[in-house]
């Protein structure tokens, strides 16, 4: 199938699903004819429902315009290939959002201003950590579901025990690292 082709039906795909979507405009690496690597481009700032859903690119980047990711405007399925995700810089809560069978994807880095996360579901993840940046104060949770528990959860060294102690993260004190034990 050419690069055109592909335009062209994972537009339809998105207009029948999202009710319209640019998707030339979202997709630089879709345009650039390298459909392995899509940046969404800075200023924007919603993704609509299911935008990026059944891509099979091995990177994804968000903007740093972008700062909520919610009801859907983040879900990836059965992306066998994705293995670096690039939540980028200004995003501050995450909610509805899911990476389900992205087997490729070995670590879910959330973003240092992230302070919420909500409804989340990481399923099909196989041999993976989550690392989380925020260096003031522990990321809240509610509802974040994983059918495999990480191997490891990575957080600000000075944070360890606050996340350990901390009622929405105790149940894996155990796999709550600091940031300099991540192996490069």
């Amino acid at each position: 199938m050419s690069t055109n082709e592909l335009i062209q039906r994972r537009a339809a795909m998105m207009q029948s699903r999202s009710g319209g979507i640019d998707w030339e405009a979202l997709c630089k690496g879709i345009l650039s004819g390298d459909i392995s690597i899509i940046e969404i481009p800075e200023g924007v700032t919603k993704l609509r429902d299911y935008a990026l859903f059944g891509t099979q690119a091995t990177k994804i980047t968000l903007p740093s315009t972008l700062t909520t990711l919610t009801a859907g405007g983040f879900q990836l399925a059965t992306n066998t290939n994705l293995v670096n995700l690039d939540l980028g810089t200004g995003l501050t809560s995450i909610s509805v959002a899911m990476l389900r069978n992205c087997t490729s994807l070995k670590d879910v880095v959330i973003p240092a201003q992230v302070t919420y996360i909500n409804y989340v579901s990481l399923y099909g993840l196989r041999s993976w950590t989550l690392t989380l940046l925020r260096t003031e104060g522990v990321v809240n949770k509610h509802n974040v579901a994983w059918d495999e528990t990480p191997i490891a959860i990575y957080v600000p060294d000075a944070l360890v025990a606050t996340y350990q102690a901390s009622n929405a993260w105790s149940k894996y004190a155990s796999i709550i690292k600091g940031i300099s034990e991540k192996p490069t």
